[in-house]
């Protein structure tokens, strides 16, 4: 009983590990196919872009469901897995509070 149970341990540790490990691998690939890794963001009243040298997105606020704030980033959740980091340092004050306004008025959340 106690080896099943430590094989259901091990194989459950294994499989987190695989997870983060691909989806860090995922994310550096995409990061090195950008070359120029520069994004430009654009807010607007009724929605945000995201331009890089791979394309442009556009979201509306209402699609982001929380913003998790530390001091050198935000994270924009559009869900639990999926998100995109936002560097602070780079947006003044204005811009962040203009961000957080319009998350929270299309129903989100934000955290510190």
């Amino acid at each position: 009983m106690v080896g099943a149970l430590g094989s259901v341990l091990a194989l459950a540790i294994a499989m987190a590990v695989a997870v983060y490990v691909t989806h860090y691998r995922n994310a550096i690939s995409k990061f090195r196919e950008m070359g120029d890794p520069k994004a430009t963001f654009r807010a607007e009243e009724s929605s945000f872009s995201m331009t890089s040298s791979i394309g442009t997105s556009t979201f509306r606020w209402s699609t982001i469901k929380e913003v998790w704030q530390f001091s050198e980033v935000g994270l924009l959740l559009f869900s639990k897995a999926q998100f995109v980091t936002l560097p602070t340092a780079c947006l003044p004050p204005e811009m962040q509070s203009f961000i957080l306004q319009r998350v929270r008025s299309s129903g989100g959340t934000t955290s510190s």
